[in-house]
């Protein structure tokens, strides 16, 4: 049986990488990778051991003599060692298991390379990684000729390392986050693998295996390391229904589209055609978003329920109107193609978290304020990350007012709405800064593209599929979003009309009136029909995952 996940918090779970692989999908992981009976395996963290009992039984149904002898493991967290108690009893040797950093380990540890390299790498973040286990990792990667951005999670480093453990011949099957094929940095990782295997196949499931992961999961396969070829397949399967023999993944994936390690994995999975209209408006009839903005986070308060009050709050706690910068906190308040003075007035109304504490740098003496930052501090609120590093830590810098938001986390679609308001937002939106070169028309005519087809479809491509099917764009993810340019001489008019229908609720009306006028320009009636198709089966793998039952 798997370990017992409640014992470990939700949050010490995310931020330490810790999902268990659900025993079914090891076991037929396992079998897709370990083909002989004198196979020797290795999980480079085996938290719950569920490859490493996998890896036993494929090798006893094998016929292995001694199929305990034959599995190896690693893993940071010595109290993981309580699941080990099985495969010791059934004769593996300690030795065979090494608790520390995989990446401080090379494989002459081991004394030999392995058939099969199992695993599920752990989920952390950039700024999750410590100092001294980011110098072991940007050493590993260095030996083995790679480089990784700052931005790398922690997954990624440790799959080009574990290539260098794979015997020549031999295969490896991982569990991955979907920024594999999403992220920039993943970039590296996905031409390492195909540099160093034969054929490389991977699988988005429909399902979610981590329920309480952000990102959704890819399974990897990739077989006949050192050899040429350079085969790559991609497809959509549910890891309880999908075959994994040689003619299953045949039949559930399709050849990567484009010959260059660069090209979208994501991409593979959609129709020739479709990919030939896209392909070619973009480049002739579209710019691309960052071509006409500046992307970025909006204010980090680092506490954002201590910093961000509804107006009531501000009464309740005395707190003088002076100190209170208007702020859009949530893309929950967005409605419309338009943020004004109107929409800023309803949050009001609604006593709605629109307000950010914004005291002075230094020397107030104000008894209220004073009050709830005493307050703040018997909450640890200044020794949070983002608040330790401002000085004082109650000073929220907000930046430049933007001239537009970006709603980034959409169930949907992503929506582009002008701040006519002129306020700051939080980081829960993005902020948009023009361009010198857009004027107020472009600025209505980009609101206007974030309706159609075209834009939808490329933020399917571009983001990222998070936990409930939520997408979400990265600043750099959302500056590759393709923008028609052609909206022709009834622009006032389709935008103000457009506007209403949004804040009506009825955007799917919305993007259909910008789809109309594109079809006198852009496409032909056949060409958007398709493209639509592309954009509905990409939403809907995206809107229909269900979580996997453990």
């Amino acid at each position: 049986m798997p370990p017992n996940q409640t014992s470990v918090s939700m949050e010490s779970r995310r931020r330490n990488g810790i999902f268990y692989t659900p025993d079914a999908l090891a076991h037929k992981m396992a079998e897709w990778a370990i083909t002989t009976p004198r196979a020797k395996v290795i999980d480079p963290s085996f938290g719950g051991c569920a490859f490493l009992r996998a890896a036993v039984h494929q090798l006893r149904k094998l016929r292995a003599p001694y199929p305990a002898h034959q599995v190896y493991g690693v893993d940071r967290d010595f109290s993981a060692r309580i699941w080990l108690e099985s495969l010791l009893n059934e004769g593996a040797r300690e030795h065979q298991f090494f608790f520390g950093d995989f990446l401080s380990l090379r494989p002459a540890h081991f004394q030999t390379l392995f058939t099969a390299v199992l695993g599920n790498p752990p989920y952390v973040k950039h700024h999750s990684i410590s100092a001294r286990r980011q110098q072991v990792a940007a050493r590993a990667l260095l030996e083995s000729g790679y480089r990784l951005s700052g931005l790398a999670s922690y997954w990624a480093y440790f799959v080009l390392h574990a290539i260098n453990f794979v015997a020549p011949g031999g295969r490896l099957a991982l569990v991955l986050p979907g920024s594999l094929v999403h992220a920039d940095y993943a970039r590296v990782v996905r031409e390492a693998l195909q540099n160093a295997f034969g054929r490389v196949t991977a699988i988005f499931l429909n399902e979610r295996i981590f329920p309480d992961a952000e990102e959704e999961s890819v399974l990897v396969f990739a077989e006949r390391r050192a050899e040429r070829g350079r085969e790559v397949r991609v497809g959509i399967g549910s890891s309880t229904s999908l075959r994994f023999d040689a003619e299953g993944l045949e039949q559930a994936t399709q050849p990567l589209a484009g010959k260059e390690p660069r090209d979208s994995w994501l991409r593979a999975l959609l129709d020739s055609r479709i990919l030939s209209i896209y392909d070619k408006a973009a480049t002739t009839h579209c710019a691309r978003l960052a071509e006409k903005a500046r992307i970025r986070i909006g204010a980090v308060t680092g506490a954002n329920r201590f910093f961000v009050l509804p107006p009531s709050a501000f009464r309740a706690l005395s707190l003088r109107g002076e100190y209170a910068s208007p702020i859009l906190s949530r893309a929950a308040f967005v409605r419309g193609l338009v943020f004004d003075s109107t929409a800023l007035d309803d949050m009001r109304r609604q006593d709605a978290a629109c307000l950010l504490l914004r005291p002075p740098s230094r020397g107030s003496g104000d008894k209220p304020l004073r009050s709830y930052l005493r307050k703040g501090v018997r909450e640890g609120i200044p020794q949070r990350r983002k608040c330790a590093l401002r000085d004082p830590w109650y000073r929220v810098e907000t930046g430049r007012v933007p001239d537009a938001f970006l709603t980034y986390m959409s169930g949907v679609s992503p929506r582009l709405v002008l701040n006519e308001a002129h306020i700051s937002c939080t980081n829960a939106i993005h902020a948009l800064t023009w361009n010198q070169s857009v004027a107020d028309g472009e600025a209505r005519r980009i609101a206007l593209g974030f309706l159609s087809t075209i834009t939808q479809f490329s933020a399917e491509i571009e983001g990222r599929s998070y936990g409930g099917g939520v997408l979400k764009l990265e600043p750099s993810e959302a500056g590759r979003l393709v923008i028609p340019k052609v909206f022709g001489s009834r622009l006032n008019g389709l935008f103000r009309e457009a506007h209403e229908l949004c804040r009506c609720g009825r955007n799917a009306d919305a993007s259909q009136l910008v789809d109309d006028l594109l079809l006198k320009s852009l496409f032909t009636p056949e060409e958007l029909s398709t493209l639509r198709a592309g954009l509905d089966m990409l939403r809907t793998r995206r809107l229909s995952r269900t979580i996997m039952s453990l």
